[in-house]
């Protein structure tokens, strides 16, 4: 109790004020899905409890994780720990909200939404979590298994077969570096015969792209048993960053005339 001006001897009383109810929040509600490098993506959540006196607390999810724009559910995996609660007047505990889905979803706005209700006051807080999931590039590449022969004085053709894994339709960019001495270069595909570097154009999601790759020898035959090593470098045209290099093993064998 404080006095008041005392010339009125008013007496002012201080009654603390409290929203009534815990509270959950996070610092990053929205997350974006760039790649396809991980399947589980996660919130740190934080739950304050902004009442006056002890209370019981439970997380939990709410309903499905619906996608957007098509307003469908999809059947993900939610995770949430811990999920219970006992938290003192001002006191903030914290949480882990763990979403499992494909390396690779559909693009789209998927929606969580994450419920915390004060048991002993009745009241519920809901937040809403985002996840955004970008056109994601990736690739499945087949090369000879084990590497190939070559000849060390004519040409040496093989195929490659790039299949497009990402989310979307969807182009990427191939690219062989050739061994020292040696001449390679697409048969079938790029802007000129022999060219090294070819836009597979846009392939539908799983669509496989078959490509002929041709070797020339050096002008001086290598020896037979040595090797060289061709890289095939796949970029992708939707995020240039993300690239993938398949290591090609060469085995020189016997001349044949």
């Amino acid at each position: 109790i404080e006095e008041g001006d005392e010339s009125n001897n008013d007496i002012a009383i201080i009654v603390p004020i409290a929203d009534k109810g815990v509270r959950v929040s996070t610092d990053e509600a929205v997350k974006r899905l760039r790649t396809s490098e991980s399947t589980i993506t996660s919130w740190n959540l934080e739950l304050f409890n902004s009442g006056l006196r002890e209370t019981e607390a439970e997380l939990e999810t709410e309903g499905s994780i619906i996608q957007y724009p098509s307003g469908q559910p999809v059947s993900w995996s939610v995770n949430l720990n811990p999920t219970s609660f006992t938290l003192d007047p001002g006191q903030t505990e914290n949480a882990i909200l763990t979403l499992l889905h494909p390396a690779s979803p559909d693009p789209g706005t998927y929606v969580i939404t994450a419920m915390v209700t004060d048991l002993d006051e009745n009241v519920t807080m809901r937040l809403y979590l985002t996840l955004i999931v970008d056109i994601i590039p990736d690739i499945e590449l087949d090369t000879p298994a084990g590497g190939l022969y070559a000849s060390p004085v004519k040409n040496t053709t093989f195929s490659i077969e790039l299949t497009n894994r990402g989310n979307a339709p969807q182009g990427y960019e191939i690219e062989l570096q050739s061994p020292s001495g040696w001449i390679v270069g697409f048969t079938d595909i790029g802007a000129t015969e022999g060219a090294t570097v070819a836009s597979t154009g846009v392939l539908e999601i799983d669509e496989i792209l078959t490509a002929t790759v041709q070797l020339t020898p050096p002008a001086l035959p290598p020896l037979a048993g040595s090797g060289a090593i061709l890289p095939i470098v796949v970029t992708s045209q939707q995020n240039p960053s993300i690239e993938w290099t398949e290591e090609v093993f060469i085995e020189i064998e016997e001349a044949h005339v």
